[in-house]
Parts: C-alpha cells; structure tokens; sequence
C-alpha cells in the first residue's frame, strides 16, 4: 500500500505549453526601451477580441497581446485578476484608503509596469493553457481508489491522539535506522 501511496501522489513532470509562451513588451527601435503608454496613467483597461480567439489588452494608448478571452477573464475566488492588477496603477487607483500616503501616487506609467503586465499575462497564457490538462487529471483523482484512514494507517501514517500531537514539531526526531518513519521520502 505505501509504494502505491506514494507513486499516486506523484506530481506530474512540469512543462511549459506548447507555442507562445511569454508576451514581450514592444519596444522603440531607436532606445529598445518598452513604448510608453501615453503622457498620463491610464484610467480604463478594455479587452479588444479578434476573430482568432486572440484578441488585445488596450491600456491608455498601448496594448497587448496576444490575450485569449479566458486570460481576460481569469478568476480567482471571483476577483479578476487583471482587473485587480489594474485597479491598483490606473489614474484614480481603487483600493481601501487607510492613510494620506494612498494619495501619493505616480504622475506616468513607469516602465517597470509594463513589463509586470507582460508578466501577469505570460503566467496567465500559461495557466489557461493547462487548464484542460488540469481538469483531466483532476478527473482521474476522483475516479481513482479512495485511501482510508486504515490504509494510511497501514502505510505508517501516524495520526494525532491526544491536543498536544496538533502542535508543530520543531524538529525531526532522530531517525531510527531499522525504520522509514522520520525520513523525507
């Protein structure tokens, strides 16, 4: 039972999908500097869809691309991921007000923004891309055997007895050589 415990816990080999996988800012011939996005901070952000599924991110004068519908709509917990990002860098920044210092804010879209938006929206590319391998795996978990707790216990899985077994250690025990208990495995 351990063995088998242990081989279907095994994560999967990490990969990169396929095709298009980092966004690049675009850059001025003349400097190789990331264009700026106009002479002020951005007040709206808006998804611009193409026939291809692969529309563009406008931002104040700039846009970017390519964004799949599913990036541009990418949630967690309900919150939209490139709308929070936004929220807090567009002209009038939304956000709780707790202090006078949430007044002071950047008169321009510094550079560094931009390339922060390139890379939210390739880590964006990326997980949208494994979501069908994700949900097929997911599919194969609830499908496969359940582990019960004799089973686990049968594996050396010790579980708490009493309060103070609920609190952390705070370091290994010595290991036993006779025994695999203690090993990070």
């Amino acid at each position: 039972m351990g063995g088998d415990l242990r081989r279907s816990l095994r994560r999967p080999r990490a990969r990169t999908p396929s095709g298009k996988d980092r966004l690049r800012a675009r850059r001025s011939a003349a400097t190789g500097e990331p264009v700026p996005l106009g002479t002020g901070l951005p007040q709206t952000i808006t998804y611009l869809p193409s026939e291809g599924g692969e529309g563009k991110v406008q931002v104040g004068e700039g846009e970017f691309g390519p964004v799949t519908e599913r990036m541009w709509a990418y949630d967690v917990g309900g919150t939209n991921i490139i709308g929070k990002w936004f929220g807090y860098r567009k002209a009038d920044p939304g956000g709780k007000k707790t202090s006078p210092l949430d007044d002071v804010h950047v008169a321009t879209w510094p550079k560094e923004w931009i390339s922060e938006f390139n890379e939210l929206l390739t880590a964006l590319r990326r997980i949208t891309d494994l979501e069908p391998e994700q949900a097929e795996l997911l599919e194969g978990i609830l499908a496969g055997p359940l582990t019960t707790a004799d089973g686990l216990a049968a594996a050396g899985v010790k579980f708490p007895q009493n309060p103070k077994d609920r609190k952390p250690r705070h370091g290994l025990p010595p290991a036993d050589p006779d025994s695999e208990q203690g090993m990070i495995i």
